[in-house]
């Protein structure tokens, strides 16, 4: 996490996610919780990520009824058990590049290929998530780097490289405007 973000949700008052930054500051030492040297502060910060478990460790100091009525306020995202979906759409960026460049495009062009990756990032704010500070939810900065490993020519490489940028659906549905058909439908629960 970026340092900036850490001291900024901590002393962000009164509230149950500055409290519990804060204790997990005091709990585990500034240096564990924030000096993390992977941090690319021009890509972008960290975050902190309250789950039940670390409302749980708060709660003990908290009385029952409040920790109760905090912990049905600020869970975001469960357990981190599984892949957030901001990490899905990446990992569909990257995995698609990969594919379609060793399966499909270096066949079709010719090309040997050795190796072939890919990393995607976003930047995005959680506090549009929750409405907060007038915060955009929207993803900024998607950033994809592809590696390729090949004897073949600089040339030919870059031609690869352009026909992903034109062909790749992934990448295209990212970077054009498309139109989303959105519905929204409700049923009524059983009641006990």
């Amino acid at each position: 996490m970026d340092p900036t973000m850490a001291v900024t949700l901590a002393l962000a008052g009164d509230t149950m996610l500055g409290r519990a930054v804060a204790k997990a500051i005091a709990l585990r030492g500034p240096e564990k919780l924030i000096a993390d040297e992977v941090v690319d502060r021009s890509f972008g910060t960290g975050a902190v990520k309250i789950t039940p478990a670390h409302l749980q460790l708060l709660g003990a100091e908290t009385p029952a009824t409040r920790a109760q009525a905090c912990t049905h306020r600020f869970v975001i995202g469960g357990e981190n058990l599984a892949p957030s979906p901001t990490a899905y759409l990446l990992g569909a960026l990257a995995g698609w590049a990969v594919v379609f460049i060793r399966d499909t495009l270096a066949p079709q062009l010719g090309l040997q290929i050795d190796d072939v990756s890919a990393v995607a990032r976003c930047v995005s704010d959680l506090r549009g998530l929750l409405a907060l500070d007038d915060a955009a939810p929207d993803l900024d900065q998607i950033a994809i780097e592809l590696r390729v490993v090949s004897p073949e020519p600089p040339e030919r490489l870059e031609r690869l490289y352009q026909a992903w940028l034109e062909r790749c659906p992934i990448y295209l549905a990212l970077t054009k405007p498309n139109s989303v058909q959105a519905s929204f439908g409700t049923e009524a629960s059983a009641s006990d």
